[in-house]
Formats: structure tokens, C-alpha cells, sequence
């Protein structure tokens, strides 16, 4: 890391660009991290965090997405009270509220969603969410013990969080693996590392979820995936019937 720092900062200044130590960070990517590398630049040691945003995305260091989720949806969360006045608006339409909804609050909600490695308890919390949502919009409180089914069908929604996550990320795999097999995204989605697994059950991988998803295994959905017209069959992207 040091080598590749130094580089960085020598090919920077080659170019009449400086390193900002103060904004630069190093981050240890480990279960439990017990050291933390002096990384520096011109003698400046660079701090160590234990997590980060980068391009709008929270990233920690045992690579737990549930922080981001947590994160997104209070982001939502306050992107529907700016809009308070709009959801008790009685000149707007349900649908037009809706399509405001979906471009406005869940546009931000699903941001790198195809990124997410997503656990049953983060599935839960986002439909529960999108669910709230349609409730405000409705004016149905949850002591009126309305079904959700009912709900989904006043408001014409087909389809759910969770159905654009799983799009998004089906597209996502078929884009990698059709990908040349020297690009680093292919050779980190399904390349191997060396080493023992520590004790206990195994933290979950991005690729379980398109395992689970395809019902096949992980070489099964890369041969698939490389047929554009068999993946989008056997997922179900078939354009317009999508979400």
C-alpha cells in the first residue's frame, strides 16, 4: 500500500497535482482489525477510519452493507418529510403522488442498491419502509389494520423494493460475466482466495444472492448469464414485464 501511495503521490506531482493528506484515508478491510498501517504521504501519516464514503456510498470494514441500508433509508426517510405538503395535497392524484415516489424518494433509497449484499433483516426493513410510504400517500395509519395486499393495490404497485434490487443486480452479474476475463471486477466477483475460513457460519457474499435467486449454482448462472436471451429468460428481464 505504501509503494502504490507513493506512486500516486510521485505521478501526481508530475502532473502539477497534490495529494490532499486530509481528505485521504486508509481503511483495513479484515473481521477484526488488530493493527493499524502508518501509510503516509510526504512524512503526513494518513488516517486510519473505519469507514467510508466514497461516491455517495458507506463502506466499513468488515464490508457489512446493513450501515448503508440503515443509511439510506433515513436519507428517504427525510426526503418524505421535505415532500410533507405534497403527499396531503388534495389536487395531486394517487398515481401522480406515486410516480413522485418512486423518481423522488426511492431514486435515492435504491442508490448502488446493485451493489448491496443484502440480509433478511435489511429485506425487511426496506419493505417495511416502502410500504410506509404508500401508507402516507394513502392516509392509512397501521392501526387500521389494512392488509398489505390492499394497499399495493390502491396505490398500482405490481412490483417491490426488493423486485428492483433483484433486477438491478441480475443485470448487473449477466454485465460482469459477459465481461473480457482479464477485467479486476470479473477476477474479484469469482476469483478465489487463498486461506482458511474462521470458525463459525460464513458472512454472506454478494454472489450468494444470485445463487439463491437463479436456483442454480454460481458456474451455472456464469454460463447462463453469457447467453443474453437465456438470462433474461431464466430471470425474468424480458424489458417491459420487468419492473
Amino acid at each position: 500500500m505504501q509503494t502504490l501511495v507513493d506512486q500516486l503521490y510521485t505521478s501526481s506531482k508530475n502532473f502539477g497535482l497534490q495529494v490532499n493528506c486530509y481528505k485521504s484515508k486508509v481503511m483495513v478491510f479484515k473481521r477484526r482489525p488488530t493493527h493499524h498501517p502508518a501509510i503516509t504521504v510526504d512524512s503526513d501519516i494518513l488516517e486510519c477510519v473505519s469507514e467510508f464514503t466514497y461516491l455517495g456510498s458507506l463502506i466499513t470494514t468488515n464490508n457489512d452493507c446493513s450501515a448503508e441500508i440503515a443509511h439510506r433509508i433515513n436519507l428517504s426517510s427525510q426526503r418524505m418529510g421535505m415532500l410533507k405538503t405534497l403527499w396531503s395535497s388534495s389536487e395531486l392524484s394517487i398515481k401522480t403522488k406515486i410516480d413522485v415516489l418512486v423518481s423522488c424518494v426511492f431514486s435515492r433509497l435504491l442508490y448502488a442498491a446493485e451493489t448491496w449484499t443484502i440480509k433478511a433483516v435489511d429485506a425487511r426493513k426496506l419493505l417495511a419502509f416502502e410500504m410506509r410510504c404508500y401508507r402516507r400517500i394513502l392516509k392509512i395509519c397501521w392501526k387500521d389494520k389494512v392488509s398489505k395486499k390492499v394497499i399495493r393495490e390502491k396505490a398500482k404497485r405490481q412490483w417491490t423494493v426488493m423486485d428492483l434490487i433483484k433486477q438491478r443486480k441480475l443485470k448487473l452479474f449477466g454485465h460482469i460475466c459477459r465481461m473480457g476475463d482479464r477485467r479486476l471486477i470479473k477476477i474479484v466477483m469469482l476469483g478465489m482466495v487463498n486461506g482458511n475460513r474462521p470458525r463459525g457460519r460464513p458472512a454472506k457474499r454478494w454472489s450468494d444472492d444470485i445463487v439463491d435467486w437463479c436456483g442454480c449454482s454460481l458456474p451455472e448462472a456464469v454460463q447462463l448469464a453469457n447467453d443474453r436471451q437465456s438470462w433474461r429468460r431464466v430471470t425474468g428481464l424480458n424489458g417491459s414485464h420487468g419492473p
